[in-house]
């Protein structure tokens, strides 16, 4: 069973994170408007598919969102990068 203090830490984080990458925390109960943001920026477009008989929705970027992901792309290879390279002299 996991440990309700830790659940609840992670959570926390897991949010700051997520809000912090969008520029401010995310406040209790903020995780599911911070996914619909973008959505409602028009940057990703959706449909329902059915498949195997359950539906299931499907979702791909729009022009604008391949134009908005592009500056985050570059960010975070500069990032992964940098960690690999710690990691590797760790190593």
């Amino acid at each position: 069973m996991a440990d309700l203090g830790t659940s609840q830490t992670i959570g926390r984080r897991a949010r700051y994170a997520a809000g912090r990458s969008a520029g401010q925390p995310l406040p209790e109960g903020g995780v599911y408007p911070a996914l619909h943001r973008p959505g409602a920026a028009g940057l990703p477009d959706s449909s329902w598919d059915v498949v195997a008989g359950r539906k299931r929705r499907t979702g791909r970027l729009t022009a604008a969102g391949e134009t908005a992901l592009a500056p985050q792309t570059n960010q975070w290879r500069s990032f992964s990068g940098s960690v690999s390279k710690v990691i590797g002299r760790l190593a």
